[in-house]
């Protein structure tokens, strides 16, 4: 429990932390290097064989969620 102590009596908003000016210009942005193909493919492999492996579950959760949800509607009628 966070007694009233602990509260602070004022939450700044974003734009009183971060100064705000229009001559501000944004920072120009560049990409990563791109990984190497060898590494490209292993981060592949992996994500391809984690969605494999929790693909089911989330397959057959959903279809019993559409079940239930099925049976409330005809409950409901």
């Amino acid at each position: 429990m966070t007694s009233s102590d602990r509260i602070p009596p004022h939450v700044p908003t974003l734009t009183e932390v971060v100064p705000w000016s229009d001559s501000v210009t944004p920072t120009h942005w560049t990409a990563p290097d791109a990984l190497p193909p060898d590494l490209a493919r292993e981060v592949e492999a992996r994500v391809m064989h984690q969605i494999q492996q929790i693909l089911p579950g989330l397959v057959a959760q959903a279809l019993e969620e559409s079940i239930q949800n099925a049976m409330s509607k005809t409950r409901n009628n």
